[in-house]
């Protein structure tokens, strides 16, 4: 991910949403006042960042509210998909078609990582830099090769 020191940059590769943040605090197992803080400061701080329809200055409590409904899913999340599949049978029964939606990028879990890994650097690592492998990386999340595609990907972050 490309971290750029101005405040007025517009152009982020990749934002941050709602839901990496909850996924990246339940991977670190981080306790709520340590998720509040972060989300404060990330609000505060590094609004470029953000998905843009949180960015204007009367939304930091629909962000904080985004982040706490995501991580409150993450939290459920087996009973919430078990029931999505009945609502999903009712409404075939009745004449609806639900199409669930599927994520659009390829390698979205590379993408997190990156964003894990800011997050890490500026809110809780004492050294101020990490050290990881590209294979570590591939063989972490399933990849087996260094496809093209995949390398364009990578660079891009």
């Amino acid at each position: 991910m490309r971290i750029a020191n101005s405040s007025n940059y517009s152009e982020v590769p990749f934002e941050i949403t709602t839901q990496d943040l909850a996924i990246i605090f339940d991977d670190l197992n981080l306790g709520i006042r340590m998720q509040m803080n972060i989300v404060g400061d990330i609000w505060d701080n590094e609004k470029w960042i953000i998905q843009r329809v949180y960015r204007s200055s009367g939304k930091r409590k629909s962000f904080i509210q985004g982040v706490l409904y995501q991580i409150d899913y993450l939290y459920h999340k087996t009973e919430i998909d078990n029931s999505l599949k009945e609502i999903n049978e009712n409404a075939k029964e009745v004449g609806y078609n639900i199409e669930i939606a599927e994520l659009i990028e390829d390698y979205e879990q590379i993408s997190t990582y990156f964003k894990k890994m800011w997050i890490q650097l500026k809110y809780l690592s004492k050294t101020g830099y990490t050290r990881a492998k590209l294979r570590t990386i591939l063989k972490q999340y399933g990849y087996k090769r260094r496809s093209t595609k995949f390398c364009d990907y990578f660079l891009k972050c």
